[in-house]
């Protein structure tokens, strides 16, 4: 909700049959919490609840707050903060990671940080995918990850922000528009 055309995105989501987890963001979109006025400013609060559809909040309802696969026997999961506080949770790459040796997953994917890395504690893969529109680290870059179950490696890749397109996002609220400026020129 940072940005403009939510409703636009969803329906790209919701016809692409593109498993979705949810994350702090889509738990606010449907809690409605009160917000300061900064923040409500920040996260285009207005804007994006204006834009989005009962249908589109029934979407989000369906999204589950983590996601759990095994392909080819390889226990993931995917979460948006961690495995403690699902939406919330900000796992870092210098943290204590003492917790993935007791957990029954192999890889555990995160992302509430935006900070991208791939750490590897003994026989367990901890990634934090960034983010693929405001990462914390580089705001010129955006980023993913690339998994080889197989080995149970982790890539983290990077392309560049598409500042080309910046004036497509517009409008974005001035507070998010001074964040970007200063990510973007850094």
């Amino acid at each position: 909700n940072y940005f403009p055309a939510s409703h636009s995105v969803l329906d790209c989501l919701r016809h692409s049959n593109i498993t979705c987890v949810r994350g702090n963001h889509e738990q606010m979109i449907l809690d409605q919490p009160e917000l300061t006025d900064e923040r409500r400013e920040a996260y285009g609060w207005e804007r994006t609840s204006a834009a989005l559809t009962e249908s589109d909040l029934s979407f989000i309802a369906t999204w589950p707050d983590h996601y759990e696969i095994s392909p080819g026997g390889v226990r993931i999961l995917l979460v948006h903060g961690g495995p403690s506080d699902s939406l919330n949770e900000y796992v870092r790459p210098d943290g204590s990671h003492d917790w993935l040796a007791r957990s029954p997953f192999d890889i555990v994917v995160t992302a509430h940080t935006h900070l991208p890395f791939v750490v590897n504690p003994g026989d367990k893969t901890l990634i934090n995918c960034g983010s693929v529109g405001f990462r914390r680290d580089d705001g010129r870059l955006l980023s993913c990850a690339l998994i080889d179950t197989n080995s149970r490696t982790a890539e983290i890749i990077s392309m560049d922000f598409p500042g080309q397109h910046l004036n497509d996002l517009m409008p974005y609220p001035s507070a998010v528009a001074d964040i970007l400026e200063r990510r973007l020129s850094t």
